[in-house]
């Protein structure tokens, strides 16, 4: 009759409802539609096929005579409806394993009742699809205060012919869907779990929502400490030895919670190298240890601090820290091992440094470093390989450009093993480079 056309008022059509009707809210598979699943998928198709199509079957009522009707879809006890409609029923006589089974007097129907089941309750058995709404947030988990990218480019439409034209998202959970597009962006102040909704509209008006949780459980991330080293000093008269922390990291760097707060950052480099665990002994990023050291070897440590109290305050932690050792080994200036070059040249020329030295036999590689400071610290910029230098088998180069004008720049090389240990600091050379006069000058 649905496929007819038929509606209410035609004399079959009313007889055939309403004996349904006054069997709805009986039991046993032998009277009740909702006791046989596939007399129910059967009842679900024709009040799907009704005129009007799937836009109105949801609403249609199951009437006795036009009086006493009930919501043959939604209807539900708890209500005050007097039985459980097709949603009800199916969610209820769902099994703890998900399937549904024993719904009819034929066993082979059991191979089928969770596919029927499945199909009613997603209400597309005659129709050729539904939107479904994808939510995808990133990244997740996050950082208290980070932006976090709202997506829902991953929702489709199971039916080709139609497309999903709205995007609308619920970034507070309360149930309104304020905010409109495709993407958006949403930060949280603290740790936490959040839940934004997404409601997806295709072009004929049908909706689909989920959700995504956003997990806050990172911030604030701990800096991470790295002492440098091993470390290998001579004490030779006029070299100067540095500490280096500047491989320090911070996670977070930067970020804060949602608000005026200070970005987070690594504020404190404190040294140990007493054994006293008191990290008092130096301070800052990279400390001169030259008069410190005595010969022989010893284990430092170096503690970063950060700045979360202030940069996250609603979290309750205090500002973190992160720790790192390594090794220093001191010797004595007429140790062998401490016999490096002492004849590095630098010579500089518009924006350009050239460095030479002599190649000690059986070198690996030497690392070059730069300062703006007599005696450093000096910052690494570069390694010559035994395998690539020119200039002579007995002759270390390396150049350096982009250098600012009359500034001067100093220069160490440092011989290093295959596994980039250095073993020792070549004399200090430094160079200014002249900037080049204008022309017509």
């Amino acid at each position: 009759m649905g496929r007819d056309g038929l509606v209410r008022g035609n004399t079959n059509w009313d007889k055939t409802e309403t004996y349904i009707r006054n069997r709805f809210c009986s039991s046993g598979w032998t009277s009740s539609p909702r006791d046989y699943y596939y007399g129910l998928f059967s009842l679900t198709k024709s009040m799907l096929l009704y005129p009007g199509g799937s836009s109105q079957y949801l609403y249609d009522m199951l009437p006795t005579a036009y009086s006493n009707p009930i919501d043959w879809y939604f209807a539900e006890t708890t209500s005050g409806a007097p039985c459980d409609g097709v949603a009800r029923t199916l969610i209820s006589g769902q099994e703890s394993n998900g399937r549904w089974a024993s719904h009819g007097g034929l066993g082979n129907h059991e191979w089928f009742e969770t596919a029927w089941a499945t199909i009613m309750l997603n209400r597309t058995v005659f129709a050729s699809g539904v939107p479904v709404a994808v939510a995808q947030a990133i990244p997740n988990p996050a950082v208290a205060g980070q932006t976090i990218n709202l997506s829902a480019a991953g929702s489709f439409h199971q039916d080709p012919a139609k497309t999903i034209v709205a995007w609308v998202w619920d970034k507070d959970n309360n149930g309104s869907y304020e905010t409109s597009g495709l993407t958006t962006t949403v930060s949280y102040p603290s740790v936490g779990n959040y839940t934004v909704g997404l409601q997806v509209t295709d072009n004929v008006g049908t909706t689909a929502i989920t959700s995504v949780t956003i997990v806050i459980n990172t911030p604030p991330i701990a800096p991470t400490a790295n002492a440098g080293g091993p470390y290998y000093f001579c004490k030779i008269p006029g070299m100067k030895w540095f500490l280096d922390g500047s491989k320090s990291s911070n996670p977070d760097d930067g970020l804060h919670q949602a608000g005026q707060y200070p970005g987070d950052y690594i504020k404190q480099y404190a040294w140990e190298t007493t054994g006293d665990n008191l990290f008092n002994d130096f301070s800052g990023v990279t400390p001169d240890v030259t008069n410190f050291m005595d010969v022989g070897s010893r284990n430092i440590s170096l503690k970063v601090t950060d700045n979360t109290a202030a940069s996250f305050p609603s979290s309750g932690q205090p500002d973190l820290t992160g720790t790192s050792s390594t090794q220093v080994y001191v010797r004595a200036a007429d140790d062998p091992a401490c016999s490096c070059i002492s004849n590095l040249t630098a010579k500089a020329k518009n924006g350009v440094a050239n460095l030479s030295w002599t190649w000690k036999s059986g070198a690996h590689h030497y690392n070059v470093y730069r300062g703006t400071a007599t005696g450093g610290p000096y910052t690494k910029v570069g390694s010559v390989m035994a395998s690539t230098r020119i200039g002579g088998v007995n002759t270390g180069i390396y150049s350096e450009s982009g250098l600012t004008g009359n500034v001067p720049y100093y220069y160490v090389v440092r011989e290093a093993a295959n596994n980039d240990t250095e073993l020792c600091q070549s004399n200090q050379a430094s160079a200014t480079s002249i900037s080049p006069k204008p022309p017509g000058r």
